[in-house]
């Protein structure tokens, strides 16, 4: 049995799995799916930090328990809200 298939459909393509790959392999998934539905992320941060974008705001959730510096980062300019994330 396949563990990740890919139906075209339309303009675009559906992705399924049927596992929970390594990182890796995940990364490598993800990177083709975002690449097939051109899409870019919103901002380029280090590993931890997750940046979202509503409308014309980005919201940065630094997940990690280290500080994150970000200045020089082009995720500053314009109207952001950067929440640290405090785990339960």
């Amino acid at each position: 049995m396949p563990a990740v298939t890919r139906h075209a459909y339309g303009d675009g393509a559906a992705f399924y799995l049927a596992t929970r790959p390594d990182p890796t392999t995940m990364t490598s998934l993800l990177a083709r799916a975002a690449r097939e539905a051109r899409v870019a992320p919103a901002a380029v941060v280090p590993a931890g930090v997750e940046v979202v974008r509503r409308g014309d705001r980005l919201f940065v959730l630094n997940h990690t328990d280290e500080a994150v510096d970000l200045q020089g980062t082009e995720v500053l300019a314009g109207d952001v809200a950067v929440l640290d994330v405090v785990a339960p």
